[in-house]
């Protein structure tokens, strides 16, 4: 029982993406969860792990992002794993 309320704890400690897109090569946008403001930021690494993909941004305020299979349409995640292929 206290394990679930430290890994519930944690999860609710991480921003949540409402918003990601890719603008330029390397350059994307993306936006938090209860935050008006729009980011620009820079990709460093994308990993694939088969069932999600994990981003690693340049800039240090922003942490890096899971995203699963599921949670994006299939035309985005088929970018995801195109973009982490070239890297």
């Amino acid at each position: 029982m206290l394990a679930l309320i430290a890994i519930w704890i944690m999860f609710r400690r991480h921003k949540r993406v409402e918003y990601l897109q890719q603008l330029e090569q390397e350059l994307w946008s993306i936006q938090y969860a209860n935050d008006p403001k729009v980011y620009r930021v820079k990709i460093r690494q994308i990993l694939n792990h088969g069932l999600y993909v994990v981003l690693y941004f340049e800039q240090s305020k922003h942490q890096s992002l899971v995203i699963w299979r599921d949670q994006v349409a299939l035309l985005a995640w088929k970018r995801l794993l195109m973009r982490a292929k070239l890297q």
